[in-house]
Order: structure tokens, then sequence, then C-alpha cells
């Protein structure tokens, strides 16, 4: 689902701000439940619903952490890693 909203994107992080989801780029925030892929190099994800998100530059590195803590979490199933 995508939801367009007239607030900052920080006040929404604010109201949504748990380990299911991440603020990817400055316009966009993600359910990491709901991605289905990673493309090229983690600069972009698509969701369940085939929508394509980029991933800032500076926020490549923290997502495969998280990612990495998602997949643990359960117990190594976590097969997205179509880089």
């Amino acid at each position: 689902i995508t939801i367009k909203a007239f607030t900052g994107i920080g006040e929404m992080v604010g109201l949504i701000e748990n380990e299911n989801f991440y603020k990817c780029h400055r316009c966009h925030i993600v359910n990491l439940y709901k991605i289905k892929e990673i493309v090229n190099g983690y600069s972009s994800v698509i969701l369940n619903n085939g929508e394509e998100i980029p991933i800032a530059r500076n926020r490549k590195k923290y997502l495969k952490k998280i990612l990495d803590r998602v997949s643990e979490k359960w117990g190594g199933k976590l097969l997205i890693m179509s880089l």
C-alpha cells in the first residue's frame, strides 16, 4: 500500500517508528517485511506490489545491517538478496 501524506516525513517517522519501518530515502519510508527484492547493489528495493523505491547512498550500509537483523529474527529465512 502506498500512502501519500501532507505532513513532513520526519513527523511520519516519529508516528510509525519501530523495527518494521525504515526511512530509506528523504521521501520514502518502507515496511521491511514488504520488500521483495533488493536491486542494483542496494540502490533500490522492489516491494511486494512491484513498486521500486530508491535507497539513498548514505543509507545503503545501514539498510543491509537492518535486513541482516530481520533475517536473523526469521531464522535466516529472509530471501530477498537479489543483487
